[in-house]
């Protein structure tokens, strides 16, 4: 538990400033040790019931403060140390990006239930540049980046902005590199960053060993968990139903469920309540009845 080094100052007159300290190490929520340090002093009833109030409050703050700075962690975008230059768009450097601001193109190559808005021209590369649109879809989803060369007009690029469209963010460096930070579609919360180089005339994504998510959830029904994601694969071990697991990360392929794939959830690699990691795999995992909640988004 945190501790806190509590000083207590008091006024004795107009023109006279008396200072006094309680050195005292106390724990956060140990009020009795303030009120003891307090009644030390000899102060008037008052001047007494004054300070008691100034050291619980001086408790109270600290583990506010330290809750508030945890929160605003775990929400702080992992682009966050690059220039924001639009909503949702992070760049190396803001000479790299350019704000649109010609015609509308709301309706342009978009369905009846999409529409387009421009963000602005951002530079893929020193000799490439391109638009940078999100399409919004209304009825279906997900809505998604759409990134496409300035002088032909051809697809570079498009991203899904999964489950929580307003949370996906893009980092492009200017060097071919563009990341994209989202809830992945295959998953009900958490969020992940994946990475696309361009290759020839497309931004194709770089594979990485798992994506990472790093998300409690719990279990439901009991699981096994594989030493690998093939057929081969051992267990390491059976989660009973009811228990918290972090969810490290999504294996590659299921990032994006591809139902023409048989893939209908997602597989996952775990770390239980003992510390063993080991591969969920729907298909021999569990039954019907059993999974991890982050693939239940109802």
């Amino acid at each position: 538990m945190a501790q806190h080094w509590t000083r207590v100052c008091c006024v004795a007159s107009a023109d006279a400033f008396l200072e006094r300290y309680c050195q005292s190490t106390v724990l956060s929520n140990s009020i009795a040790a303030l009120q003891s340090c307090v009644d030390s002093l000899d102060l008037g009833f008052t001047m007494n019931m004054m300070l008691r109030l100034c050291c619980l409050l001086l408790v109270l703050a600290g583990p506010v403060q330290s809750f508030a700075q945890g929160g605003e962690a775990k929400r702080r975008s992992p682009f966050s140390e690059y220039p924001y230059v639009a909503p949702q768009v992070f760049v190396y450097e803001r000479e790299l990006f350019t704000q649109y601001k010609g015609v509308s193109v709301v309706r342009a190559n978009v369905s009846d239930f999409e529409t387009r808005s421009r963000i602005g021209i951002v530079a893929i590369t020193p000799k490439v540049s391109a638009y940078l649109d999100r399409i919004d879809n209304s009825v279906h989803g997900p809505s998604s980046f759409e990134i496409t060369d300035l002088k032909t007009g051809a697809l570079i690029g498009k991203f899904d902005l999964g489950l929580v469209p307003e949370s996906a963010e893009l980092l492009f460096t200017g060097q071919s590199n563009v990341y994209l930070h989202h809830v992945p579609t295959s998953v009900c919360f958490g969020s992940v960053t994946r990475k696309f180089v361009l290759t020839g005339k497309r931004l194709v994504e770089t594979q990485q060993a798992i994506a990472y998510l790093n998300a409690d959830a719990d279990i439901f029904g009991d699981i096994k968990l594989f030493s690998r994601t093939e057929i081969s694969g051992a267990v390491v071990a059976t989660v009973q139903e009811g228990a918290r697991v972090t969810v490290l990360g999504i294996a590659p392929d299921s990032v994006a469920l591809n139902p023409s794939r048989g893939q209908s959830l997602p597989t996952l690699l775990i770390k239980t309540p003992l510390g063993l990691t080991g591969w969920y795999v729907p298909s021999r995992s569990g039954g019907e009845q059993a999974g991890v909640t982050i693939t239940q988004c109802n």
